[in-house]
């Protein structure tokens, strides 16, 4: 592997701040497990990798008004174990158990594997099943966009290159 820097904010604003819309070869990474064999097999070779592991903020699963909210740094294995996940959904709790090995499942993190667009992962399609939507932050502005908005392509989001998924929203299930 290349050489790069890495950069660990403590806070979202910071870490947006530390993301450049103008250079590619700086991304951010949440869990890694995607963006790390991309970098070992020479796919992408960064300058600068946003580490988002000490955002605490993005950590978190509640609900609210009746929607189920995951925060982006949330890894999938807890996602997984989540009571109030299996009450308001229980179709993720059966899936994530179907995806890759516990190994993984401890380590990637819902936002990034969505930020990824992996077209072969399983959560997608469920996600958009139930109708959720991510919250996405950049520096000017928040918005929300319907996961089967978010692909653009093989491996591409309408994320810009200063945006970060914050989260992932499950309106309640009728």
């Amino acid at each position: 592997m290349t050489p790069f820097e890495l950069v660990e904010p403590l806070t979202l604003k910071e870490a947006i701040g530390l993301l450049d819309p103008d250079d590619a070869a700086v991304r951010p990474i949440a869990g890694g497990t995607a963006l790390m064999l991309m970098m070992k097999t020479g796919v992408f070779r960064p300058t600068r990798l946003v580490s988002l592991r000490n955002v605490g903020a993005l950590a978190a699963i509640d609900t609210v008004d009746g929607d189920l909210r995951i925060g982006a740094m949330t890894p999938l294995a807890v996602i997984e174990r989540s009571e109030a996940v299996r009450r308001h959904a229980p179709v993720i709790t059966r899936t994530l158990r179907t995806l890759s090995n516990i190994r993984v499942r401890n380590v990637a993190t819902i936002g990034g594997s969505l930020a990824h667009a992996d077209p072969h992962m399983d959560l997608p399609p469920v996600l958009i099943a139930l109708g959720a939507r991510v919250t996405v932050a950049g520096r000017d502005n928040e918005r929300t966009v319907p996961v089967e908005e978010l692909f653009t392509g093989y491996f591409e989001t309408v994320l810009g290159r200063d945006e970060l998924i914050t989260g992932v929203v499950v309106p309640a299930q009728g």
